[in-house]
């Protein structure tokens, strides 16, 4: 009977502290020794409070997540209230802890970023940087559209893949070209220009003489060039939208031709000289 005793004071203990991982253990010494206790009404409650424990300790996880830091701390409270041992508290403490280590870090590694316009560098960490940056509405904005930029610019990309690989090399290299006029850098494009130059030697050649004879003020040699760039590639928009522009511009800059112009008639009361009869 004093083992007993014993027992069920210390099962009490552990009750009144919470101590839910300790109380089966204790709950079954009991049943050992009184058969008639109500051990499984007890387990059940215990199992109740722990599941409640962990859900509230995962709503705090998903709440951090989001940024909502009240709604964290109040979650992790409710967690701690019911099960003040449970091991997901001191788990999840230690990763907020090392969360925010993180997140201190991933502040200046985003500006330094920008600052060195490593574009693809921060799509690749955008998830990090979207939770670093979840209070910095300025910094999220510019995290945004930099997604976006590269997001385009990779649908760019492989729209001329695509374009190679049905064959159609010079429509493929009209993306590239374009594309990269507005992300220079971009690794990715460049190996995918590199794939596509050696099938579109000819009229990269012929594109390229022709961007520089406009650029150097040869604009009736450039459109010959931009015509003989169309011979290959007829689909081709830039070059139809460089022959049109070419074309309006010397037609602007062409000198007027002369038209003949009738003789002023006389004035009244001027003579008029009327030649001789033969």
């Amino acid at each position: 009977m004093l083992e007993l005793w014993r027992d069920l004071r210390e099962l009490q203990r552990l009750g009144d502290e919470h101590d839910l991982a300790n109380v089966e253990g204790y709950v079954n010494k009991v049943r050992g020794r009184a058969r008639d206790f109500p051990g499984a009404a007890i387990l059940s409650k215990v199992n109740n409070a722990i599941n409640a424990s962990n859900m509230a300790v995962l709503s705090a996880k998903q709440a951090a997540l989001a940024g909502d830091t009240a709604k964290a701390e109040g979650a992790l409270e409710r967690a701690t209230k019911i099960w003040p041992q449970n091991p997901a508290v001191k788990e999840f403490a230690n990763q907020v802890v090392s969360r925010q280590d993180t997140l201190a870090q991933k502040i200046p590694e985003f500006d330094r970023m920008v600052a060195e316009a490593k574009w693809r560098d921060i799509f690749n960490k955008k998830l990090d940087f979207a939770l670093a940056l979840a209070q910095d509405k300025a910094r999220s904005e510019k995290l945004r559209q930099v997604v976006n930029r590269i997001g385009e610019l990779d649908a760019n990309i492989q729209k001329a893949q695509v374009l190679a690989s049905q064959n159609n090399p010079y429509l493929a290299w009209d993306v590239i070209v374009e594309t990269s006029r507005s992300e220079p850098d971009d690794l990715i494009l460049a190996k995918t220009r590199s794939d596509v130059a050696p099938l579109v030697a000819d009229y990269a050649k012929t594109i390229g003489i022709a961007e520089k004879l406009e650029k150097d003020g040869g604009d009736a040699a450039a459109l010959t060039a931009w015509l003989q760039a169309q011979d290959l590639n007829p689909a081709s928009p830039a070059c139809g939208a460089a022959i049109k522009r070419l074309a309006a511009s010397l037609a602007q800059g062409a000198p007027a031709k002369a038209s003949p112009v009738a003789p002023t008639p006389p004035a009244a009361g001027d003579d008029v000289v009327v030649p001789p009869k033969r």
